[in-house]
């Protein structure tokens, strides 16, 4: 028998950086939070949880939080 498909909880799929000069990625959900990567403008992040104002995203093996009004 085949394995089942693992699906994963809230996967909101890819977005977009539209921030001009790039995006920081954050270790945590705040402005304060330690900056842990830099996101080029036009790249494409895979969503891991969006929420109100902060989604949690992975871009080039990393994880971390980048503000969302500059993903679409």
């Amino acid at each position: 028998a085949k394995p089942a498909a693992v699906k994963k909880a809230s996967t909101a799929g890819k977005m977009k950086v539209t921030a001009k000069s790039g995006l920081n990625m954050r270790a945590k959900a705040s402005a304060s939070g330690k900056i842990i990567g830099a996101i080029p403008f036009g790249a494409w992040v895979k969503v891991v949880k969006k929420g109100t104002s902060w989604c949690k995203v992975t871009y080039a093996g990393k994880t971390g939080y980048c503000a969302k009004k500059y993903l679409k």
